[in-house]
Order: C-alpha cells, then structure tokens, then sequence
C-alpha cells in the first residue's frame, strides 16, 4: 500500500509540476463563465436554443484536449515548449505558487462548485420576482488571521449593501442595523424577527 501511496504523491507532484492542475482549474473555471453567459443571452438576443447544448459538447470535448496539451507543452516567456522530463528540471527552476494565488484558486474552486450545485438542485427556480422584499447584508469575519484586513471585510459588507440598495422594489436594512448583530449568537430566523 505504501508504495500505490507514493506512486499516486509522484503523480499528483508530475500533474502539479507540468500545471495540469492550474489548467483544469482554469478551463473550468472559464467553461461555467461561458456556459453561463451563453445561457444568460440566448434568450435575449434571440440565439437558437440549441447553442447552449453546442456549447456543453464543445466544452466537453476540449476538456481531455486541454489536458493532453497541458501535459506535453509548457508556456514559458520564450513561447510554447515542450515540457522537460522530472530529470531535466531543477529544483530551483520550478517556481513556487504564492499562497495568495493558491488560497484564491481554492475560494474560487468552492464557489464554482456551490454555484454549479444551486444551479443543479433549483435553488432558485420557486422564487419569483417580488418574493424578497427585504434583506440584510450581516457583517462578514475575517478569517485571515490579519487584523490589518478588517477594513476589506468591512467594504465588502458596504458595498453590498450599496449595489443591492440599487435593486428597485427590494428593501435593505442599513450597515448601522445589521451591525448591531455583529458577534452575537443568534438565529437568522432570530435577527428576522428583531429586524422586522
């Protein structure tokens, strides 16, 4: 068993080294941003509703491709190269991800997968225009561990508050209220009801 566990490390390290891994994070990532663009605009701009089934196929028949190419090419400053073998490569050559851009490829892969599994479960679809009338934006916490980012937080909080204060017929209760809740234990269904 412990050598199928090293044998899979190699391969999981050789995938990571030759940026299949950055490759199928991206493809993914830009195939949900079409796939959802192309579903966004058929209607309003009277687009043949098959397009979006051409689009899935297409999709899905470039997936193995990307990884094929991702594999055996490399980009680099100088052009498109062939990847060198483990050998050829020196330990100092391989750059490091940064652990901003890693950490960033992870919230972004959560939110690809949540977004795609409301879309999957109908998250959505009982809920007509005018259901909502009102909503509160709740403090968010900083789980970066960086007090020095409490002010970023912070904006994202205002900011929503801000751009859904824009959506007309839909009521949203000041940053003054909502923070009012901030570090108390209570309910949503709780601060519903103290909000009215």
């Amino acid at each position: 068993m412990p050598q199928k566990r090293s044998k899979l490390s190699q391969f999981w390290q050789e995938l990571k080294r030759r940026r299949v891994v950055h490759v199928i994070t991206v493809y993914a990532s830009a195939s949900f941003v079409l796939i959802e663009l192309v579903n966004n605009l058929t209607e309003p701009l009277n687009l043949p509703p098959k397009l979006s089934t051409i689009v899935v196929v297409v999709l899905a028949v470039g997936f193995p491709l990307a990884i094929i190419l991702a594999w055996i090419y490399d980009l680099t400053p100088e052009g498109i190269e062939k990847t060198k073998a483990a050998e050829e490569t020196d330990a100092t050559e391989q750059a490091k991800v940064p652990n901003a851009w890693r950490i960033a490829t992870y919230v972004s892969f959560v939110v690809i997968i949540g977004l795609v599994t409301f879309n999957i479960m109908g998250g959505s679809k009982g809920l007509k225009a005018g259901d909502i009338q009102s909503l509160v934006i709740l403090p968010f916490d900083n789980f970066t561990g960086d007090d020095q980012l409490d002010y970023f937080v912070s904006g994202m909080q205002a900011s929503l508050i801000v751009d859904m204060g824009q959506v007309g017929g839909l009521q949203v209760k000041s940053r003054t209220s909502s923070n009012a809740f901030k570090g108390m234990d209570m309910t949503i269904p709780e601060i519903a009801s103290k909000l009215g």
